[in-house]
């Protein structure tokens, strides 16, 4: 679980600074039945996970407000939750977003590769990443092991 959230934490991070220097958005067949509103409302989703996966690794999780979150992403706390049920929410939305990432990843490997060298594949870039950053991941990972109330969100999560 740990190594899902360091290695979104890290996406999130290089996604925002190809997002920096990317060309301009042009539409695909995977974005085609979407919208400027449902862009734009998972580019203020993805901000905010980042300022708050940032304050959680500097502060840890229970430290960190949803009011210094909102602040951090430049919104007011009635704004935050309107995106974000609460703080869990964004524990519960970097793991399946990580989730989401390596199943890709691991569906774009050739149907004809070996189970385990398709999942190692899978994983070795998101890894590479997470060792770049390995200051916010250490942070990361021990506040998902650290902290009661994650711990407790995540067990509950698991156990539905």
């Amino acid at each position: 679980m740990a190594l899902y959230v360091n290695l979104y934490t890290v996406c999130l991070l290089s996604y925002r600074q190809c997002m920096t220097t990317a060309a301009p958005h042009t539409p695909t067949a995977t974005t085609a039945g979407v919208t400027l509103r449902d862009r734009a409302r998972e580019a203020v989703r993805d901000e905010v996970l980042i300022r708050a996966w940032l304050l959680f690794a500097e502060q840890g999780f229970t430290a960190t407000t949803v009011e210094q979150i909102a602040e951090a992403a430049g919104m007011s706390r009635r704004t935050f939750f309107r995106y974000f049920n609460g703080k869990h929410e964004l524990v519960a939305a970097a793991l399946r977003s990580s989730g989401d990432q390596v199943a890709a990843a691991l569906q774009a490997r050739p149907a004809t590769e070996c189970a385990w060298h398709a999942l190692r594949a899978a994983f070795d870039a998101l890894i590479t990443d997470v060792e770049g950053h390995d200051d916010l991941a250490r942070s990361l990972h021990r506040m998902l092991q650290q902290e009661p109330e994650v711990r407790a969100a995540s067990y509950e999560r698991s156990h539905r």
